[in-house]
């Protein structure tokens, strides 16, 4: 049997400081077994995460991006590292994510520019490669 979560997101929070050159968001979540969700022992089960993704100036400056398409590419970048992170299968408290040439080199991948709402939404994804029984 395979290890699954439900992850479900909350509002993100824009939490760019006056000084910051570029901008940043704040992405909480919850994560809880899928196993227990539903059940009495969901609210002792869940825990509360957070996703920190910063876009540098230079990098929505190089792919043209306004202010409602940073938005949209920082939401799509951070449920992409939600995954990830998902599969691996270790929740820290917080993490932080960078959006900028080094770690997206090039033009903007098509799929971070549509828009895109998080906020309420529920996702259940399964570890990779890991399961509860041994055979």
């Amino acid at each position: 049997m395979k290890v699954r979560n439900r992850m479900k997101f909350g509002d993100p929070e824009d939490i760019t400081r006056p000084s910051e050159e570029g901008r940043s968001l704040r992405l909480p979540f919850a994560v809880v077994p899928l196993a227990l969700a539903g059940t009495p022992r969901e609210p002792e089960a869940t825990t509360a995460h957070e996703l920190i993704v910063r876009l540098s100036g230079n990098r929505a400056k190089a792919w043209g991006l306004d202010e409602p398409r940073e938005r949209a590419v920082m939401l799509h970048a951070a449920v992409e590292r939600l995954f990830e992170v998902a599969r691996e299968g270790e929740f820290r408290p917080s993490e932080e994510l960078l959006i900028d040439a080094e770690t997206f080199p090039g033009a903007i991948p098509e799929r971070f520019d549509r828009p895109i709402v998080v906020a309420g939404s529920v996702l259940e994804v399964e570890r990779a490669g890991n399961s509860m029984d041994p055979r």
